[in-house]
């Protein structure tokens, strides 16, 4: 639709171009993929995954109109940016079309249950941790601060809970899922994970589920905890990506 998007895209020198791909949507939304170290993106590169970070609509950096654009519009617009970035990587060599996986955290991690619903086609597997896959019973569950983060997320248009839910598309899911989640999320609460679960399991689908005990949301403060969801994102890859 016209608007640009930045992205770093990260070539590993450990396998051959196209080779596997690993697409990551950063949290927030309103934050962004820094010129900076990170230790996830160092560690998928030296595994041997080419890597592609969007910096998609929504996020900071880039001037407040940019940051602006997903408001009201969350799993929308950003959703297609990620999408978007994808499929160039793919038409531009770097990605092998049938190993693509995305890996996301918080946003990046409802952005990456939504992608695998809504474009079930374009992954071979992916890893969501602590995502949002209902909205509804997210800002039900929510205390005043997250409720209020919701109404300015979607600019108060509550009718696109629902619609913007993952769970809503669950039955589309073609690949393998690795969710990941802190047991006392407060953010994003466990409930309504496991009623996605509860879903899967119903319909066939393929996926793990790792809950990490004793941890709140923000799993990079606590440094054991981002080792486990490292170690369950990477050997998820290994197995179904490598």
């Amino acid at each position: 639709d016209g608007v640009r998007v930045p992205m770093y895209v990260l070539v590993s020198s450990r396998t051959s171009k196209p080779g596997p791909l690993v697409v990551y949507p950063h949290g927030g939304p309103w934050a962004e993929v820094a010129d900076s170290w990170s230790p996830i993106l160092l560690l998928l590169t030296s595994l041997g995954y080419h890597v592609v970070a969007p910096n998609f609509r929504g996020s900071t950096g880039y001037g407040e109109r940019f940051r602006k654009l997903d408001l009201g519009d969350p799993g929308g617009g950003d959703l297609e940016d990620v999408v978007y970035a994808t499929r160039w990587a793919i038409d531009n060599g770097i990605a092998d079309p049938g190993r693509v996986a995305i890996v996301g955290y918080s946003y990046g991690g409802y952005m990456t249950f939504m992608a695998m619903v809504k474009y079930p086609e374009l992954w071979r597997c992916g890893v969501a941790g602590a995502g949002v896959t209902d909205w509804v019973e997210d800002y039900e569950l929510a205390d005043a601060y997250f409720k209020r983060y919701d109404e300015i997320l979607f600019a108060g248009r509550k009718e696109l809970f629902v619609e913007r839910s993952p769970i809503t598309y669950v039955h589309n899911l073609r690949s393998p899922i690795c969710i990941v989640h802190p047991q006392n999320d407060s953010r994003c609460p466990l409930r309504p994970i496991m009623k996605f679960v509860y879903k899967l399991m119903e319909l066939g689908k393929p996926f793990e589920l790792h809950v990490i005990p004793d941890i709140g949301h923000a799993i990079s403060l606590d440094s054991e905890a981002l080792s486990m969801y490292l170690l369950y994102a990477t050997m998820f890859l290994r197995k179904h990506l490598a």
